[in-house]
């Protein structure tokens, strides 16, 4: 057992290295029951922000910096504003890749048509040429020792240059080698790019449908989830992959409109699950990017709706506790042979509390991660969960499963601990299959559909 001498010291050290770890981007931490509302809200439209944008980054104080390709600008946004609050447009031309320090440096890709990176100081109104690339940024990432990253889609690689080496704008190239491939250490169209504080590459490898995870120093890639990974779980042109405080991924499936997130218990889908493309507020249409506030709110580039739509956190309890001390969370996972998604509920039997800390160490002169967890006992009312016991624990407000204005109740001799009420017409364990005889699209050219009952003949032999 440590002396409490040596407790204090440990206890200090611990401090020094969360300090020195101030993330400019925001990294929450999720419970494995962490739900977002199914319908977001626009919080850019396609007026200000102009057709397809690419780029979207998020700070500490919750400013949104989104790139327009379309209005060759940057906007920034401050929380909860009907319009940007700063514009700058000096010599962009149709910029993707954008990343915002914790100094509030904005890094602007600008290299389709000028093959730069560039630097918008802080309350300044010039730029700075920082890199110089041979295509534009899909992506940009900065990571804790000021190394600047770039993913270069139409040549299939990741480049990188060290920021204090202002002598020299010229990048190496730490990921694929310019080839169309799917070999480990190849790349088919890379877009978004995450680097932890273990400096290890996550690459959302559109082209060959998975992610890619490139550890320091390594130029063989391993796949975490996709097409070749040992997880059952199937990627369609994968945009953009950012992780939680427990390294928990999050990606944008741009190909099947949806975001996906992973956790405890694997794979899971998150907003746009319907895989349906279009423009109401819980579907998506080709979304590029994501991005999380300092709240757990999700952020998702709608490139095809041109739009940025905002799904609100609605439940993080850290433990999703109920009257048996059961913890449930959602598991998604994905049929290859139907194309179907399959909801399955997982329980895990809790039998103590928890509190760990974790501290690493460094390596290579490089200071990694802290991570702090807590959990908080259960809650005495049984209906109610989360850190202060003000979270319900229906399944029916949590999920919000039954479709087609079918009614929700709670029934706990079901496997999924409810059921659903269905609307006439409709069927199915969620309501979700439609058997009505009249429907708005059956008639054409505004025709009006009414039901026609004949009277057998019976003198028919």
């Amino acid at each position: 057992m440590l002396s409490i001498v040596n407790s204090i010291c440990w206890f200090n050290i611990l401090i020094v290295i969360s300090e020195s770890l101030s993330l400019p981007y925001n990294q929450p931490r999720f419970s494995s029951c962490a739900i977002w509302d199914i319908n977001a809200t626009t919080v850019i439209g396609s007026s200000p922000l102009g057709s397809s944008p690419y780029g979207l980054s998020i700070n500490k104080n919750n400013n949104l910096y989104v790139t327009s390709r379309k209005k060759n600008n940057t906007q920034i946004w401050s929380e909860g504003a009907g319009s940007s609050t700063t514009t700058f447009s000096i010599d962009l031309a149709a910029p993707a890749g954008i990343f915002v320090t914790d100094t509030k440096d904005v890094y602007i890709d600008n290299g389709l048509y000028k093959n730069e990176v560039i630097i918008w100081p802080f309350n300044q109104t010039n730029r700075i040429l920082v890199m110089n690339v041979s295509g534009r940024c899909h992506s940009l990432f900065i990571d804790i020792n000021n190394t600047l990253y770039c993913s270069m889609g139409d040549l299939h690689q990741i480049v990188s240059k060290l920021l204090n080496d202002t002598a020299n704008t010229l990048p190496t190239i730490i990921a694929g080698n310019g080839s169309n491939g799917l070999m480990a250490n190849l790349l088919s169209t890379p877009c978004g790019i995450f680097v932890d504080t273990n400096f290890d590459l996550y690459v959302a490898d559109s082209g060959n449908h998975r992610i890619q995870l490139f550890h320091f120093g390594q130029s063989n890639g391993t796949t975490v989830v996709g097409d070749g990974s040992p997880i059952s779980f199937a990627l369609n042109s994968p945009s953009d992959v950012i992780l939680d405080a427990d390294g928990y991924l999050f990606i944008v499936d741009q190909g099947k409109n949806r975001i996906i997130g992973s956790g405890p218990y694997g794979y899971r889908c998150i907003a746009g699950c319907s895989e349906l493309k279009n423009t109401t507020a819980d579907t998506l249409n080709a979304p590029f990017g994501i991005a999380f506030d300092s709240y757990g709110n999700l952020f998702v580039v709608d490139t095809g709706n041109s739009r940025i739509q905002k799904f609100v956190l609605r439940n993080n309890s850290v433990a999703c506790i109920e009257s048996t001390t059961e913890k449930t969370s959602m598991l998604l996972s994905t049929n290859l042979d139907e194309g179907t998604t399959i909801l399955s509920t997982i329980l895990e039997y809790i039998e103590t509390v928890e509190v760990s800390i974790e501290v690493s160490t460094t390596v290579s002169g490089f200071i990694t991660k802290s991570n702090y967890y807590f959990a908080p006992e259960n809650c005495i009312n049984f209906n109610y969960i989360g850190v202060s016991c003000n979270q319900t624990s229906n399944p029916c407000d949590m999920l919000r499963p039954c479709q087609n204005s079918g009614t929700c109740y709670s029934n706990i001799s079901t496997f999924d601990r409810y059921s659903c009420l269905c609307a006439n017409g409709f069927s199915g364990s969620n309501c979700q299959y439609d058997y009505r005889l009249c429907k708005s699209n059956k008639c054409w050219n505004n025709g009006e559909y009414f039901l026609v009952f004949t009277k057998p003949n019976l003198n028919t032999h």
